[in-house]
């Protein structure tokens, strides 16, 4: 490889040549910049600083003196180039310079680069100074481009620098309304479990349960929701001037009375599909942003959601600082695994059938959920789950043991499970026929499994089954002498509509 000269690499420059081969150029590039604090060679060596042995040698060759006096050049563009170059070098003894180059920069497209810069160096002082900096709004319409740029580069930055949520839930310094969602027509059992917690619920939804409370840790001893949100206002319009208008008084407010923390508060939004959400998401973020309030896609404290309703939408908050540990021992799950909180629903629906010191038979346990669930809802005398799969058993035993309820996991063809002894319950999230088999296999595995049935249960005993066979389902139980039909429940799940049957041994 022929390294350039000097003068070769100068006329190259002036006749504006794109296609140099930066390693050739590195050492006439070196020169130009200390020489003449060229800004284009100063781009090539930023570029060639990405490189360890490029960045090494040019942390030698660079006195720090040097470069800040390059931040101070009179041309932008030098300013700019320097910036990239010692973001790329990355030394800990750069943020300050950096710093305070930034804070007298008055040409917004150089900005940017600077934050960045120190976003790459990421050393505490670096990283304190981002999560100060507010970006000054645009003085004219040239400015919002550049404006956009500067707001995008502050997200990044705290993305890849600042780790985890800052801000801690302490409790809540008022009464709130708080939405609590669960499984579609499950809002009943729901409303069951708050009456016995003596929380003051308001009104109920088909999906959701709306209370009133100071005290939101007590509404986690509630299973059968799924998440609680704050609601901001319902029926907003559809823009980014009225969802951030609503949303910004209600968000700093919560956020302040929640933790300790101090501001900013870093925030995530969730918006409707449908939208170019990247570019709606911009265009809220810059309203939004502020002295309080910094997007953050990566790590947040709060999450502003945007639920589309019609033309319009509704407005709510979640806490992310709040850490629920509900089911925090749902570390595997299966594609066709039920979500916790619809399996305490749907056990709650067969509550006053369910007896204490039951012995409990799953014989498609998948992950663990349901019989989690049943564990932590009533003491069980036995609890015994099943599956043909062996990965499906391997991931309920990484769950019950996180769970600390004793499970006897089998690794089986249910059909040919032979139960010890009778039980007293069989709870099941029956194979769909969607993400795992077919309607044309459960045809035969759901004839079969009811002929199991009698000989699994006790006299008087129940099944409670999770079900999207409906109609085949219906049809086996009517032709089935030993069981007779207690009730059933249709419910919604990502989109599907299963139905919950509840089913009783006859006694005699």
């Amino acid at each position: 490889m022929k390294k350039l000269t000097v003068d070769e690499l100068r006329r190259k420059l002036r006749a504006g040549d794109s296609d140099i081969n930066g390693e050739a150029a590195y050492e006439a590039a070196l020169a130009l910049y200390l020489s003449e604090g060229n800004g284009t060679a100063c781009s090539i060596l930023a570029k060639l600083a990405k490189k360890k042995q490029y960045r090494e040698e040019l942390a030698e060759a660079l006195d720090i003196t040097f470069l800040t006096e390059r931040l101070a050049s009179a041309t932008p563009s030098a300013r700019k180039n320097t910036a990239v170059l010692m973001g790329n070098i990355g030394l800990a003894e750069y943020s300050r310079p950096l710093i305070d180059a930034l804070e007298r920069e008055e040409y917004r497209y150089v900005r940017p680069s600077m934050l960045l810069a120190l976003g790459a160096i990421g050393d505490p002082a670096a990283v304190a100074f981002i999560q100060r900096y507010r970006v000054a709004p645009a003085a004219n319409e040239d400015e919002a481009k550049h404006v956009e740029a500067e707001n995008a580069a502050v997200r990044l930055v705290l993305g890849r620098t600042v780790r985890g949520v800052h801000a801690r839930f302490t409790g809540l310094l008022r009464e709130y309304e708080i939405e609590l969602r669960c499984a579609n027509l499950l809002s009943k059992q729901l409303m069951e479990e708050l009456e016995e917690l003596g929380v003051r619920v308001l009104r109920d939804y088909p999906n959701a349960v709306v209370v009133s409370t100071a005290d939101l840790r007590s509404l986690y001893g509630a299973r059968c929701f799924s998440e609680a949100l704050f609601p901001i206002r319902r029926s907003v319009n559809l823009t980014a001037n009225a969802i951030a208008g609503c949303a910004r008084d209600f968000l700093t407010e919560l956020m302040r009375g929640a933790t300790k923390a101090q501001p900013p508060y870093r925030y995530r939004l969730s918006l409707p599909s449908g939208l170019d959400k990247a570019s709606f998401a911009r265009e809220i973020a810059a309203l939004l942003d502020s002295d309080e309030l910094v997007n953050s896609t990566s790590f947040y404290d709060i999450e502003l959601r945007v639920e589309q309703v019609k033309e319009r939408c509704s407005l709510y908050a979640k806490l992310c600082c709040f850490k629920d540990t509900r089911f925090a021992y749902r570390l595997e799950s299966l594609p066709a695994s039920i979500a916790p909180s619809t399996a305490a629903a749907v056990l709650r629906l067969a509550s006053d059938h369910l007896r204490s010191r039951a012995r409990v038979l799953d014989p498609f346990c998948g992950s663990g959920t349901m019989l989690i669930e049943r564990g932590l809802l009533s003491p069980c005398g036995a609890l015994t789950g099943v599956d043909i799969t062996p990965k499906a058993i391997e991931k309920a035993q990484r769950n019950v043991h996180a769970a600390g309820i004793d499970v006897e996991l089998v690794c089986k063809d249910c059909i040919k499970f032979r139960a010890n002894a009778p039980y007293d319950e069989v709870i099941a999230n029956m194979p769909f026929g969607l993400r795992v088999g077919s309607h044309e296999i459960n045809d035969k595995l759901y004839a079969q499994f009811l002929g199991k049935l009698p000989e699994w249960l006790a006299p008087g005993g129940i099944a409670l089954l999770y079900t999207m066979e409906y109609t085949l389902l219906r049809r086996l139980i009517s032709q089935q002498s030993e069981l007779e039909f207690i009730s059933r429940q249709r419910t919604e799940a990502g989109g599907l509509l299963p139905t919950v049957f509840l089913l009783r041994r006859r006694e005699s």
